[in-house]
């Protein structure tokens, strides 16, 4: 947002509340360029933003970008009516992520007509989309990303060294798992996947984040007899980047979002299950045997052979990381992301 309120070419406003009682995610606000409103809640599904009728109607603005929830009330009418007033209209959000029948597709088809076009998080979206009638040209993929560092090689020596601090032997290949210690994350999967290797391929676990099933995954780590070691929660990025230079691959056996972005950005592939609609847009990143893979859902020993396959050498070959690497430069930046905002704010194909 910050590179799209920066640009000399266009006066991008932001029309939004300083909180999100919706979504409960952190609002970034410009120091200038603010206009303020309030979301209230209407029931336990749908809400209402306010003053958005002042900007809908104002001459100041050519084109308008709506968050893209079908839930939202006030969007109906503003997006209505911006379109009467000859206003471009964009609606950005995860749009279709699973393809809904009966009076839920009818509502989203309606909804998501009243737009131009639509910025979607990832090709699922636009997908759907099209099979649904909607102009190929005018569905826009514009992804998500994350204010990361560049990759920075790291020496097997050195890198052999910081894990010898964690481990208790540190040649071993290692697996990294950075996510909120959560049920849903299904981090014991991990855990027993990697017991079950432990009779012929044994890898060291690195568990970076904390949360409610800390306790309770140390206990099973000491109780299988693997070597897990567990970091904390980290918010240093520097600390991040070289935590993941340890990494053989990433494993997230439950949920998978920006984490996956996190990793690939460092080369380190990315293993998750394979029920992509349970998961955030970012599963897209995963390239099945080049940025990772997918398994089985809930099947451990899927899991452990998905393990088996990544873990056969201590580090990822160079053409792995490079492959991680390049598909996070080429589709979740904020550069990549202000090119196609501005390519459909300008009415331009989206295959172009």
């Amino acid at each position: 947002m910050q590179r799209l309120v920066d640009n000399p070419d266009y006066d991008f406003v932001m029309v939004c509340g300083r909180d999100d009682p919706i979504d409960h995610i952190p609002v970034w606000l410009p120091d200038e360029d603010f206009v303020e409103t309030r979301t209230r809640k209407l029931s336990s599904t749908w809400f209402w933003q306010t003053r958005l009728w002042k900007v809908c109607f104002s001459r100041k603005y050519q084109t308008l970008i709506f968050r893209g929830n079908v839930y939202c009330a006030s969007t109906w009418y503003a997006a209505f009516f911006a379109r009467i007033m000859r206003k471009r209209v964009l609606f950005w959000g995860h749009g279709w992520i699973r393809r809904d029948r009966g009076i839920k597709k009818l509502m989203r088809q309606l909804f998501y007509c009243l737009p131009n076009g639509f910025l979607y998080y990832g090709e699922l979206g636009k997908k759907i989309a099209i099979e649904n009638g909607f102009d190929a040209n005018e569905t826009y993929v514009v992804n998500n990303s994350m204010e990361l560092l560049p990759y920075e090689p790291v020496s097997p020596d050195k890198a052999r060294e910081i894990k010898s601090q964690f481990f208790r032997n540190p040649i071993q290949p290692t697996v990294i798992c950075t996510t909120r210690l959560h049920a849903r994350k299904q981090i014991e999967q991990l855990m027993q996947a990697v017991s079950i290797l432990a009779d012929s391929d044994r890898v060291n676990v690195l568990i970076v984040g904390d949360g409610p099933e800390q306790q309770n995954l140390q206990s099973l780590a000491k109780e299988l007899g693997i070597d897990c070691h567990f970091f904390g929660a980290c918010y240093d990025e520097t600390k991040m980047r070289e935590l993941y230079s340890l990494a053989t691959v990433s494993a997230s056996p439950g949920h998978v979002g920006l984490t996956a972005i996190h990793s690939l950005n460092y080369g380190v592939p990315m293993l998750t299950n394979n029920e992509h609609n349970k998961h955030a847009p970012e599963y897209e990143s995963i390239k099945p045997g080049v940025s990772g893979d997918f398994f089985e859902a809930d099947n451990t020993n899927a899991l452990a052979d998905a393990l088996k396959k990544w873990t056969s050498t201590e580090f990822p070959d160079d053409k792995t990381r490079s492959e991680c690497i390049s598909i996070v430069k080429n589709s979740y930046t904020a550069e990549f992301r202000e090119r196609v905002i501005l390519q459909a704010i300008q009415g331009n194909s989206a295959d172009l």
